[in-house]
């Protein structure tokens, strides 16, 4: 569970292959106890809910969500949710309605808006 995708660990090689990077947070997905209790780690504009709710039970759904939020942010030029506060953008990414990518960036067609 790598539980810190973001636009920023996404990297392209000269094959137009993406690859992930930093693996300064990642865990195997058994060993919840490496994570401090209390202690919530990631970028908040990309985490999951439940990795901000239960850190030490995350696994790799939260790597979905984020690699989903990384993906809205290139289609979008903006991540999914904002807010002034860490607390404000994990409290918007359970709670805030999300706006379509094709409202961010009218270029996208109709398709992306159903999924």
């Amino acid at each position: 569970v790598h539980r810190d995708l973001k636009p920023s660990n996404i990297l392209i090689d000269a094959a137009d292959d993406a690859c992930v990077a930093d693996f300064g947070l990642a865990r195997s997905a058994s060993a919840a106890d490496l994570t401090q209790i209390g202690g919530v780690m990631g970028t908040p504009l990309y985490m999951a809910p439940e990795q901000a709710e239960d850190p030490r039970a995350v696994d790799e759904r939260a790597d979905i969500y984020s690699f989903g939020a990384t993906f809205y942010h290139a289609l979008t030029g903006a991540p999914p949710f904002g807010g002034e506060t860490w607390f404000t953008i994990l409290l918007n990414h359970k709670t805030a309605p999300l706006v379509t990518p094709q409202a961010r960036n009218p270029a996208l067609g109709d398709r992306l808006n159903r999924c």
